[in-house]
């Protein structure tokens, strides 16, 4: 009884804004039905997404090949930073020593493998080679210690931020917190794609977020028209 007052009540609001458009009057275009054709991917789209969507969004703020470049530097600097200031404090469990930075990475492998078993396997594998070395730098004297933190951490950033002025957009995270978690994972996938593997998936990628263009400069853009 519910779903029929509902559709007749919808019906009626279309019957009227014909009525109001006819008019000559302007109105407010309906909302959409919250269903499939609704999450379109889009930032601030908290469902459950693929590995497809969630690279397929991050890419979008990510075409220009020099911000690209800039972040195949600075996500793996920051990536190990976080590792390196999350190594301490340390707790030996027996032949283990378990750190923020091992639960960290723990969670995130568990949801690279969730979006992708092959590309998550080999993100495991590059984050515990990183946990390792953390390790190493968290055992040096507490100075030099956050010295190699901090220090990672800001060039990282700061690399990356002047691909984004290439690139002309914000960061991916501004607009959606996942952004900091898939980037990792888009510089391993962009890394696969450079030696022709997954071709199916990158495919699908740029049908969704375009080809990886250099951005031309606003002046030289206006020059021209």
């Amino acid at each position: 009884m519910g779903e029929v007052r509902r559709g007749s009540w919808r019906l009626a609001r279309v019957v009227i804004r014909g009525r109001l458009c006819a008019s000559g009057l302007r109105v407010r275009p309906l909302p959409r039905a919250r269903g499939a054709a609704y999450h379109a991917g889009q930032p601030g789209d908290h469902r459950t997404k693929t590995l497809t969507e969630q690279l397929a969004q991050y890419a979008d703020y990510h075409r220009d090949p020099r911000n690209i470049l800039t972040h195949f530097i600075g996500i793996p600097m920051i990536v190990l930073a976080v590792q390196v200031l999350l190594s301490r404090p340390a707790w030996p469990l027996g032949a283990f020593v378990l750190t923020p930075a091992l639960l960290v990475t723990l969670l995130a492998c568990l949801y690279y493998v969730a979006l992708d078993r092959p590309l998550g396997v080999l993100m495991a594998a590059l984050l515990a080679a990183g946990l390792a070395l953390a390790g190493q730098i968290a055992a040096l004297p507490t100075g030099a210690w956050l010295w190699w933190g901090i220090g990672l951490f800001v060039v990282g950033w700061a690399i990356q931020f002047v691909g984004h002025v290439y690139e002309g957009r914000k960061p991916a995270f501004v607009d959606d917190l996942v952004g900091l978690v898939i980037g990792p994972l888009f510089v391993v996938a962009e890394a696969v794609f450079a030696l022709g593997l997954r071709r199916d998936l990158h495919a699908a990628i740029e049908q969704r977020a375009g080809p990886v263009r250099q951005r031309a400069p606003a002046g030289r853009g206006a020059a021209r028209s």
